[in-house]
């Protein structure tokens, strides 16, 4: 891993944990019995954000392909894009997976 500064401005990552922050906080877990077994359904509300969230994708898809990226880059982006995927699940494509 890369350890120190890239040309990346600070606040791509503090765009991301923003925005992640944003949607964790918009999302309702339903326990949904099914049977004996009880499962937990995700719903999200929508947000003024979730315009935005192709970009947003693909500023966190940037930063794992960026060899220089300092490894709280790559943290930010891995865990935007778990919060990302639950929202919006077609965002996840072979090619995403393969980076």
């Amino acid at each position: 891993l890369h350890v120190g500064q890239t040309e990346r401005p600070a606040w791509t990552c503090a765009l991301l944990l923003f925005a992640d922050s944003i949607f964790a906080a918009v999302e309702i877990v339903n326990p949904v019995k099914i049977g004996d077994a009880v499962d937990l359904q995700v719903m999200s509300g929508e947000t003024e954000l979730d315009k935005t969230i192709e970009i947003l994708a693909q500023n966190s898809t940037n930063i794992l392909v960026d060899e220089k990226a300092t490894r709280d880059e790559l943290l930010t982006a891995l865990r935007f894009l778990g919060v990302v995927t639950r929202r919006k699940p077609e965002l996840l494509t072979p090619e995403m997976i393969k980076t």
